[in-house]
């Protein structure tokens, strides 16, 4: 009797676990397309969001070690000055030390620039980028 209650319930648990698998993949957007999003709206908040505490940047004429905020507004400043026309990724992967990187174009206002995004997930599984760059292509 107890086997014929077992089967039942084990069908339960695997398809709420389906369900449930379903429905954060549908609903959580992938690291892409939350970067992808911001640079084409010139969004440094959102972009911010996926910072490290510290962060290597170069954007023009700043380059350095930065924290969050002072990244924050330095790439507000930036497209500001150049506000997003066309964003376009040329590569993207991971390396064997699990860095996620993205390499593509930017252009504002007849300018084109070259970008490379790297980030390493945290302890939580969350994306936060450790390096930005934007430079004249």
């Amino acid at each position: 009797m107890n086997r014929y209650l077992i089967i039942p319930l084990l069908l339960l648990v695997v398809i709420r676990t389906e369900k449930a698998a379903a429905c954060i993949d549908v609903e959580a957007p992938s690291y892409m397309e939350v970067l992808h999003s911001a640079f084409q709206q010139g969004s440094t908040k959102e972009l911010a969001k996926y910072f490290h505490q510290n962060l290597q940047l170069r954007l023009g004429d700043h380059a350095g070690k930065f924290s969050k905020g002072q990244a924050e507004f330095l790439l507000s400043d930036f497209f500001k000055k150049y506000p997003p026309q066309e964003f376009e990724v040329a590569h993207n992967g991971e390396t064997s030390d699990e860095t996620r990187y993205i390499l593509g174009y930017f252009s504002s206002e007849g300018k084109n620039f070259v970008f490379l995004v790297k980030g390493k997930r945290d302890e939580k599984g969350v994306l936060k980028i450790f390096e930005l760059e934007l430079r004249i292509a």
